[in-house]
């Protein structure tokens, strides 16, 4: 038989080799010849940068393999509806938008008040800044293998191909249910609120968050490439508002001014206070962790990047590098202006804080209106990524109504059904869970699916390299394998940490400390019984077996319909 694409990279059709950013030897490498693959010689697996397979699985083994069109990731590397648009800049860009958003600006007193001191906590945003570039280098390996979008859904497929369809389904409602745009929205309203010196009510607050994720579709949706050129100009004021915080900072060291007596108070003793709670640090590490959230950047966009192999080695690192330097330079400037305890108790708008006490009540209705820019942009980025995620699912028909979701508009090829689903997420969303202590039970609810589907990603990277044919893939990156295993044991701990009781009882929202964990995964064990319904009972009761049938939409999109085939072999029913 022959291989699939996906399965050696093989199939993919010389033209579309230049456009994923491959070279000819990949296909030389891989060809089936009557000697075995051939190639240079395995290479050391501590190197980032390894073109070299290291497995000699003989080529009869991988011929011989009965590759199921899904299970085998027999994918395409097409360029999607508005084609590769993406350079390095765009890309570069994309990950820094999708890092700096509510994060940076709001999470530090709340990280503060979880591990009481200092230096814990930037210690903390150290630790995340090395498990996010652990993280990175398993995407890349893995995004240089498999160049088209859908990040986590196509790696989960490939590692991950019995039960059928079982972590393409529970990864579908991850992303549908808990990976909106909410907290961002919620951040942005906050802080358009403060800088127009309004009373902050409730209800108003979330009428403003719900217009600016409408907005935000509408724009993505009618008029795609403009929204790219905003969220580049919203990045690259990121980078500027963040940049004017840590030079205020240096100000305040060597200067300093009035308001600020004393900017070395906060370091002179940087771990007075420490918590010892194993659970605090945890809770606050997934906050960080969430605050870097983003790094993946391009790897579910990978469609719509220009020469994506080589584009995603360079803006992923780069991008995280970029953000990291400026995250930790943050930290250091918020302690130079206030103590653990001011920071602890300055609430959502963290950033607005600092301005007002360095520069006036003024500059802190400015700072708030920054700082929304960048929520701003960050509900662009994120939204901008995880319809593509949402699109990609719909066209596999893992959704409700999934040739809706799976649709692009004709006269732009925008993901415009997908851009709408995330838009309606968010927004429910919003408008169900008050406000409060809202804002920190979602970074930790969406927290720990988010460690478990970075587990389940670190371990299939193991399994897709000892595993043939993908073990006969050359890779244009190979991650540290030291690096992988330090990630794996890092999503281990921060699943298990958060059922650990808290020395007082409670967590850091007046919800039990379980609560967070419990919802997670209930959410995810959602996914288990819808995939058993539609996978077992379903065709159990009705004597059929679905039949996947490729297929195109109307716009040129291609979709997968499920038909029922019927049958009288029960033995087909059973799990596979």
């Amino acid at each position: 038989m022959t291989i699939g694409r996906d399965t050696v990279a093989l199939e993919y059709a010389r033209p579309d080799v230049a456009a994923a950013g491959l070279t000819e030897e990949h296909e030389t490498l891989l060809a089936p010849t009557p000697e075995g693959p051939e190639g240079p010689e395995g290479g050391d697996e501590n190197h980032y940068f390894d073109d070299a397979s290291d497995d000699d699985t003989d080529v009869e083994e991988v011929k011989d393999l009965d590759l199921d069109p899904v299970l085998s990731g027999i994918d395409n590397v097409e360029e999607a509806g508005l084609g590769r648009h993406l350079g390095v800049t765009s890309a570069t860009l994309l990950g820094i938008s999708q890092m700096v958003g509510t994060g940076i600006f709001s999470t530090p007193s709340s990280i503060t008040m979880s591990v009481g001191s200092v230096g814990a906590s930037l210690i903390l945003w150290v630790i995340g800044l090395l498990l996010s570039f652990c993280g990175l280098f398993i995407w890349l390996e893995l995004a240089c293998i498999f160049p088209i979008s859908g990040g986590e859904k196509v790696y989960l497929e490939k590692a991950y191909p019995r039960p059928k369809y079982l972590t393409s389904i529970i990864f579908a409602i991850y992303a549908v249910v808990l990976s909106s745009s909410a907290g961002g929205c919620i951040v942005f309203a906050e802080n358009i609120v403060l800088a127009a010196g309004f009373e902050p009510r409730e209800s108003v607050m979330k009428v403003i968050a719900i217009l600016a994720m409408v907005g935000v579709t509408l724009m993505h949706s009618l008029v795609p490439r403009t929204g790219v050129h905003v969220m580049n100009s919203l990045a690259i004021i990121k980078i500027l508002i963040l940049l004017f915080l840590i030079t205020t900072g240096i100000i305040i060291f060597f200067s300093g001014i009035p308001s600020v007596p004393e900017p070395l108070a906060s370091f002179r003793s940087p771990f007075a206070n420490s918590s010892t709670s194993i659970y605090d640090y945890t809770i606050a590490l997934f906050k960080v962790l969430s605050s870097f959230g983003g790094w993946q950047g391009c790897t579910s966009v990978m469609s719509e990047v220009r020469n994506p192999v080589r584009t995603v080695r360079i803006a992923g690192p780069l991008s995280l590098a970029i953000v990291g330097i400026l995250y930790l330079l943050a930290n250091i400037t918020y302690f130079a202006a206030a103590t653990p305890t001011e920071l602890s108790s300055s609430g959502v708008t963290v950033a607005a804080f600092f301005m007002g006490k360095v520069f006036g009540t003024t500059a802190q209705r400015s700072a708030a209106g920054f700082v929304a820019l960048s929520a701003l942009g960050n509900i662009m980025s994120g939204s901008f990524g995880m319809a593509r995620v949402d699109q990609e699912l719909a066209k596999e028909g893992m959704l409700p109504a999934s040739r809706v979701w799976a649709r692009n508009l004709k006269h732009n090829q925008s993901p415009a059904a997908a851009l709408g689903l995330v838009c309606l997420t968010t927004a429910l969303t919003v408008a169900i869970v008050p406000f409060g202590d809202a804002y920190n039970f979602m970074l930790d609810v969406g927290g720990y699916p988010s460690a478990l589907i970075g587990l389940l990603v670190a371990l299939g990277l193991f399994i897709l390299r000892s595993r043939p044919p993908f073990s006969l893939i050359p890779r244009p990156f190979k991650a540290l394998r030291s690096l992988s295993i330090l990630f794996l044991f890092a999503q281990v701990l921060l699943l298990a940490a958060p059922i650990i009781p808290p020395k007082e009882g409670r967590g850091d929202t007046a919800l039990p400390y379980w609560a967070a964990p419990l919802v997670s995964v209930l959410v995810l064990s959602s996914g288990v019984l819808y995939w058993a319904i539609w996978q077992v009972s379903l065709p159990k009761l009705g004597q059929f077996v679905w039949e996947r049938v490729e297929t195109k939409l109307d716009d040129g999109t291609a979709f997968v319909v499920w038909k029922k085939k019927k049958t009288d072999d029960r033995s087909q029913y059973e799990l596979v």
